[in-house]
């Protein structure tokens, strides 16, 4: 952390490289939506758990090949990621279907 700054600068930096994530996620999202079988929240769950295994479980065994981390964080930390990005994925699906986002951008295409 030291070569951060300290704590509080890797804090920001920990919450600026989440939200930087976030925003990639919405794009990828907004690039796979006609692909995604079913419609509002349905698209949002798969997406979520589309972006979750491929997060998440890499993510997880890294710090299990390369840390020495308790097993039972590992496992807690897995299943907390994963939850998170089903639920973000849901939220974003229902969100674009509430709003009419994907018709909104292609008026401003047109």
């Amino acid at each position: 952390m030291e070569t951060f700054g300290g704590q509080a600068n890797w804090i920001l930096l920990t919450m600026l490289f989440g939200t930087f994530l976030t925003i990639i996620f919405i794009i990828l999202y907004l690039i796979l939506y006609k692909g995604l079988p079913g419609k509002g929240w349905q698209k949002g769950l798969f997406f979520g758990v589309m972006i979750a295994f491929i997060k998440a479980v890499p993510e997880a065994f890294n710090q299990w090949m390369i840390f020495e981390y308790p097993n039972i964080l590992i496992i807690i930390q897995l299943i907390n990621t994963l939850a998170g990005l089903v639920i973000f994925g849901i939220a974003i699906g229902i969100i674009f279907d509430k709003f009419k986002v994907i018709e909104r951008v292609a008026e401003a295409r047109a």
